[in-house]
Order: C-alpha cells, then structure tokens, then sequence
C-alpha cells in the first residue's frame, strides 16, 4: 500500500470512529474492512496497525451484537441507543455465531 493510500486508510478509520453520522454506513465500514484486510501489516505504520486493530475490534463487537438481530445475514443489523440489537429473537443461528468466530479470529490475527 502506498504511502498515500496508508494516509487515507488512516484518515478513513478516524472519521468513521469519531464521526457518530458515519457508524451506520455499512458500505464504508466494509471497505474499510476490506482496505484493512488487504494491509501488508509489516510495511503499515503503527499509527496505522493500531487505528485498523481498534477499528476492527470495534467492527466485530458491532457484528457480535447483531447476531440474532432482523436481516442478519449480510448486514450489520441496526443498534439501539444502548448498543444493543433491536427487534431479536431468542434463537441464535449457530452457523453464523461460527462464520463469524472464524472471520473474527483470522482479522484479530492479522491486527495483533
């Protein structure tokens, strides 16, 4: 990744995290991801690793919260002030609850 493209990965990270308007834009949240998943993580700043391991901390607790929300399938689900999903159900489908421990791990690997 170009230094240019580092900068604005980083750029983007920090307004997603402190700009509440951008926390419901689902497709920029996921091209972060994808800019994130994409990193050559030795050649990245720290700057850079440490902004994209919080972010991706923060995507995935997000996710987590949403499993067993409504349209749980590809999206992110929508939150509720107190952070949790709204409109859920008891039943937690297992097959996502594992899809997503193992995204999960392999992104926490690649951030620590």
């Amino acid at each position: 990744m170009s230094k240019a493209a580092s900068n604005k990965l980083l750029q983007d990270i920090t307004g997603m995290m402190t700009d509440p308007s951008q926390a419901t834009n689902d497709n920029k949240i996921n091209d972060i991801m994808n800019r994130i998943r994409c990193l050559d993580i030795g050649k990245a700043t720290e700057e850079v690793r440490l902004a994209a391991c919080h972010f991706m901390t923060m995507f995935h607790t997000r996710k987590a919260m949403t499993i067993g929300a409504p349209g749980q399938g590809g999206g992110m689900g929508q939150m509720s002030m107190g952070g949790m999903a709204q409109g859920g159900n008891n039943a937690v489908n297992m097959k996502l609850v594992n899809e997503f421990k193992k995204a999960q791990r392999k992104d926490m690997e690649l951030g620590w």
